[in-house]
């Protein structure tokens, strides 16, 4: 799982994404927790887990695989707290660092829409180290961004900077999103697509590419400036991953909220089901 405070939230009821993720600043800090059984019997080298890491990442570290380190340790859960000893398989070596472009996932193709604003551009921070790898993208989940609190009357630049400071404030390693499309029509460059998102909720994330509009349609759609790209956005990583229309799938469809808007959601399932080309 991704961004371990976002994968441990577990939305209930019928609220919105925008009341839960008020809920979420109280208790983002007490996500954490040590997930071990009782040691290996024997014992082997050990690692110290450092804040931001993830088995995933110590997976790789050392060479071994995710599996081996649960099994190994006896771990009844993925979540790592800082301070916490994991034991190493035998056989297990601390890699030599790679440069980070070659962590992208083989899955993974990072082509660009047209036109992006990039990362460097919007001012992305440098993001955490808590991320796992996406793999196989299997589905593609619409979002609007007015699910958070005070973002009307901003530009889309703000905006985009406003969710991505909320985000890694929550702990997580970067914007949730991989791509925002701004009511301009630009399209804005969010988390790596080769690294698994927080926007779906936990498990949801997994092998699910995340695409925000900026704006509120809850009850009117973006207009033709911002909704041409977004359909054009849709259908070129439909393409892209080679998955069918029924991959595409709306926020409130993993989790209870309104998002991405009843207007939205409508268009997106006329879009889903061939009706829009």
């Amino acid at each position: 799982m991704t961004d371990r405070p976002e994968s441990t939230a577990k939305p209930s009821g019928s609220l919105s994404r925008r009341e839960l993720v008020i809920g979420g600043l109280a208790g983002a800090a007490g996500l954490l927790s040590v997930g071990c059984a009782r040691s290996p019997a024997v014992r082997g080298a050990i690692h110290r887990v450092e804040a931001g890491e993830s088995l995933s990442s110590i997976a790789a570290l050392y060479g071994i695989g995710v599996a081996d380190l649960i099994q190994y340790n006896r771990l009844r859960q993925r979540h790592l707290a800082p301070g916490q000893e994991l034991h190493l398989p035998p056989g297990a070596h601390r890699q030599p660092l790679r440069p980070a472009v070659q962590e992208q996932s083989p899955f993974v193709r990072d082509e660009r829409p047209h036109g992006m604003v990039s990362r460097q551009q919007w001012g992305a921070p440098e993001p955490g180290s808590n991320w796992d790898l996406m793999g196989p993208v299997r589905f593609v989940t619409l979002h609007h961004t007015d699910e958070y609190p005070g973002m009307r009357g901003l530009s889309d630049e703000v905006v985009v900077q406003n969710i991505c400071r909320y985000h890694r404030r929550l702990g997580w390693a970067d914007i949730g999103y991989h791509y925002l499309v701004g009511r301009d029509g630009r399209i804005y460059e969010g988390r790596r697509v080769d690294r698994q998102g927080a926007h779906s909720g936990g498990a949801n994330n997994r092998n699910n590419l995340g695409i925000s509009l900026i704006g509120n349609f809850e009850r009117r759609l973006p207009d033709s400036l911002q909704l041409e790209p977004a359909r054009r956005l849709l259908s070129e990583q439909l393409r892209h991953y080679n998955l069918a229309r029924s991959a595409l799938r709306g926020h409130r469809e993993w989790s209870p909220t309104i998002c991405p808007g009843d207007a939205l959601f409508a268009w997106m399932v006329s879009f889903r089901d061939g009706r829009i080309s």
